[in-house]
């Protein structure tokens, strides 16, 4: 394997899947081992239209440990817009369903060992875009590639989350229509939070 940051999942049948990220480096040996939990819990539901209620196939469901962006499970749903996710761990996740041309849901759902939650979703056709440039209030200069935006729902769920290019531009696409709080921050830099509809 090359050099860098990986993650690695393990999982097995009647198991919760685990992931763990490791570093490797030129020549390096790193042992990776995992201690699998049994009776694991799952996700499943459809995916509709909200205007037309139409079911939407290949949405994209993604399944989000609270507190990281690196999805533990993904998956896409069928012909008749219907998906499961099994394997998952006792704990609290953040749940996105998105689709091409629609905007994207988001859930956080927390779940016992063994539970069977069922998330269903209305995407909206044609979504919002976010974009704009994040700069040092004092020099005017752009601040490139650490500029983090993060877009958050009323409710505390983050919907999504880009980088500034290296011209300090950013673009957040597939958003459903409604009220977001937009949070702009970036090492040895104050945040700074807008909201926008």
């Amino acid at each position: 394997m090359p050099e860098g940051t990986f993650t690695i999942s393990a999982s097995a049948t009647d198991f919760a899947t685990k992931s763990q990220s490791v570093t490797l480096t030129p020549g390096e040996t790193e042992p990776v081992n995992f201690s699998l939990s049994s009776n694991p819990a799952s996700l499943s539901g459809i995916v509709i239209d909200a205007q037309t209620k139409a079911p939407l196939a290949g949405a994209l469901v993604e399944v989000f440990i609270v507190g990281t962006t690196i999805p533990v499970k993904s998956t896409l749903t069928d012909a008749n817009g219907q998906y499961l996710v099994s394997g998952l761990l006792k704990a609290e996740y953040r749940v996105v369903i998105s689709a091409d041309n629609y905007g994207s849901q988001p859930f956080r759902v927390v779940l016992a060992p063994g539970e069977r939650e069922t998330l269903n979703a209305a995407l909206q056709p044609n979504p919002a875009t976010i974009q704009g440039r994040v700069i040092d209030a004092q020099t005017g200069n752009p601040i490139r590639g650490a500029g983090v935006v993060t877009v958050i729902t009323g409710s505390g769920i983050i919907v999504a989350s880009a980088k500034t290019d290296l011209n300090g531009n950013y673009i957040i696409s597939g958003l459903a229509p409604g009220s977001y709080d937009v949070v702009f921050s970036a090492d040895n830099f104050a945040a700074h939070t807008s909201t926008v509809n």
